[in-house]
């Protein structure tokens, strides 16, 4: 505020949110991870280091991955798509044999096979598939935990964990393979807890002798399978694919808190306000009933202040008028009790704009999913149906090694538990089609039986 002979001057400026402290996550330079926007509380982190913290200094890398994909616009849905994607038209059994130069694939009902049938309704796999498929692009992991009967001749669960509730041991080597996690659900409360569970890694000397033959007496009770793909520089935890865009959703999260912000505050109004020295002299006349004291000058500027700026940025008072008084001066001109100047701020809102193109892409392109298929406007304009029907087939051509990332752990019960060596495991498709040689426009796996890339 300053004051001139005639006038005193109050300049009201609309609030904008806060960018969030850049201090929140430290450089490490060992793993690659920078800093970040995303305000989040660290998680307890071992003194002792027996396990190894998801993040180095903050162990609380599940919690940052899931804030960045929660609150973007783009994500979710991105993904939502890739893993309907992966996990196709559900889980299926064939039997597969050699006819002339011909694979035969040969889907088999799981009502054929009793036994697997009740595993496959009690332990719900539908939905056990699509957690491994969703937490693995999330968070780059999943974590099944295998169950066997008392007398270890049968694996008879499996069921995932949230991935924000294991950490890994460091192996005695510090390099090698991990043999057992911890499992707590108190990591956030940022102090030990002897609620946690440790669980036996998953691992083919368990279970296999140097044969390569299946023994069963060195089965624990449970066993916790991490599903990732291994990864230089990350031994313990892997990282989802987009991870390198993880900046780039950072800003693309940003920015319509700043748009809210500026619509809240009527685009960010700021305004200088001159009261006249005599309006001044008059309002301090006044009782404030506050003190119940004559208002000072401090006061009147706190009150005019105030109430200017509310009225200004109501949204209900647009296009309303603002009565203002005035007296004269010694030469008979008219001094208006307030003079409102406006002042003018570049809010570079081209700026966010011209970016927003290059924020999208990024984060579309690192999901590693055609947009068109999640029904994303992008450049301005809806794919064709040409152009969807090549990138879902191409998608599901891509689907493989997850896929069979995933299949692996039934791979296991399945030889563990005795079931048909016959039957196989794998994933029922749908391609797309034209309706010239197809009239749906799509051909399910049950018309592609024997087709490669069906199961």
């Amino acid at each position: 505020m300053s004051e001139n002979q005639d006038f005193v001057t109050i300049v009201l400026a609309g609030n904008e949110r806060p960018m969030a402290s850049d201090a929140n996550r430290d450089l490490v330079i060992n793993r690659g991870l920078q800093s970040s926007l995303t305000k989040l509380k660290p998680n307890y982190i071992p003194q002792e280091l027996e396990l190894a913290p998801w993040f180095d200094h903050k162990n609380n890398e599940v919690e940052y991955l899931m804030a960045l994909l929660t609150n973007n616009s783009l994500a979710p849905g991105l993904i939502s798509t890739k893993c309907s994607i992966l996990g196709g038209q559900g889980l299926g059994l064939f039997r597969e044999y050699k006819e002339g130069n011909k694979i035969i694939r040969e889907p088999v009902l799981f009502s054929e096979v009793p036994e697997i049938e009740d595993f496959y309704e009690y332990n719900e796999l539908p939905q056990w598939t699509h957690e491994c498929f969703y937490f693995r692009e999330c968070v780059g992991n999943f974590f099944s935990e295998m169950i066997f009967s008392k007398n270890k001749q049968k694996v008879t669960q499996i069921e995932n964990l949230l991935p924000e509730f294991v950490r890994a041991y460091i192996p005695s080597d510090g390099m090698g393979r991990v043999h057992k996690y911890r499992v707590s659900g108190a990591w956030s409360a940022l102090q030990e807890t002897n609620n946690g569970v440790d669980l036996t890694a998953w691992d083919k000397s368990i279970f296999y002798n140097s044969n390569r033959k299946l023994i069963k007496n060195n089965a624990p009770k449970k066993v916790l399978f991490h599903g990732k793909f291994r990864m230089p520089n990350h031994p313990f935890y892997s990282v989802p694919n987009w991870y390198g865009a993880r900046k780039w959703l950072e800003l693309n999260n940003e920015v319509p808190y700043w748009h809210l912000a500026n619509l809240a505050n009527l685009f960010g109004v700021r305004v200088q306000i001159l009261i006249s020295r005599a309006n001044l002299e008059r309002m301090k006349q006044g009782t404030n009933p506050a003190t119940a004291k004559p208002y000072t000058e401090k006061e009147i500027k706190q009150r005019v202040a105030k109430e200017l700026t509310d009225y200004l940025t109501n949204p209900a008072n647009a296009g309303k008028a603002l009565v203002n008084g005035y007296t004269k001066d010694h030469q008979g001109k008219p001094v208006p009790e307030f003079v409102i100047n406006p002042v003018n701020i570049d809010q570079k809102d081209e700026a966010y704009v011209k970016l927003n193109p290059l924020m999208n892409g990024a984060v579309t392109s690192s999901m590693g999913v055609d947009a068109s298929l999640a029904g994303m406007i992008m450049d301005g304009k809806l794919s064709s149906g040409s152009e969807k029907r090549n990138a879902w087939n191409i998608e599901v051509m891509k689907a493989a090694n997850i896929r069979n990332l995933v299949l692996k752990p039934l791979r296991f019960i399945h030889q563990y538990n005795g079931w048909d060596k016959t039957i196989k495991w794998g994933f029922k498709d749908a391609t797309l089609d034209t309706t010239d040689n197809e009239p749906s426009g799509m051909k399910t796996g049950e018309d592609q039986a024997n087709n490669d890339n069906q199961l």
